[in-house]
């Protein structure tokens, strides 16, 4: 099937059970703590978006209650610095080039420049 063997399910030491070993794109609970808080503590100007402190929940480790226009200013804008220091660099910037795609093509008038810069 083409899966790499470093992701194929493993045997722990001492026992006959099956795990899964953790990808790289996986953050750790730290990493995770570290990502939400600065999302909770980003400053924003004025009417740019909602507060999305407001929907961070640090105890539970999660985002709640965003807007469709704060998901995207999210994929768009923040993710990218966001996830800087909290996962791979080979990760890092896959993410940040997939954000860059998303935020050229959700440009209210596409060019025939901007769509050869993402080939």
């Amino acid at each position: 099937m083409g899966i790499r063997s470093v992701l194929h399910p493993q045997t722990r030491i001492g026992r006959s059970t099956l795990y899964l070993p953790q990808a790289s794109y996986q953050m750790t609970l730290s990493e995770k703590i570290s990502f939400l808080k600065v999302l909770k503590e980003m400053k924003t100007p004025d009417e740019y978006s909602s507060n999305v402190s407001r929907s961070v929940h640090l105890k539970q480790r999660k985002l709640l209650g965003l807007k469709s226009y704060d998901c995207h200013l999210l994929m768009q804008e923040i993710l990218p610095i966001a996830i800087r220091g909290n996962l791979p660099e080979k990760v890092c910037i896959v993410l940040i080039k997939v954000c860059n795609f998303l935020e050229i093509f959700a440009l209210r008038s596409l060019k025939k420049v901007n769509l050869m810069d993402l080939s």
